[in-house]
């Protein structure tokens, strides 16, 4: 595991996944409003078990990838995304 877990509490990894080299696994977003306020939102994140996540990917909140699943270098998985067969 190479990858880095910004919320590694609302993070599940799965046996024998490999996270690439400079991934990143974001859990939550801070976005802020018209007025100015500040909304701070969390989704859990799940990867299946032998998924292979490529060195430089940005993996977002609510995103879910199936077991045996590849995520291609460079990718950017957006918020709540679902790849592959989810269990």
């Amino acid at each position: 595991m190479f990858g880095l877990l910004y919320d590694p509490d609302l993070t599940e990894i799965g046996e024998d996944a490999i996270l690439g080299s400079d991934s990143f696994i974001v859990a939550h977003a801070v976005t802020t409003n018209l007025d100015g306020s500040r909304v701070f939102a969390t989704a859990p994140v799940k990867i299946g078990a032998r998924t292979v996540i490529g060195g430089g990917c940005r993996i977002d909140m609510g995103v879910r990838i199936g077991a045996d699943s590849i995520v291609e270098p460079m990718s950017f998985v957006a918020p709540f995304t679902r790849i592959g067969e989810i269990g």
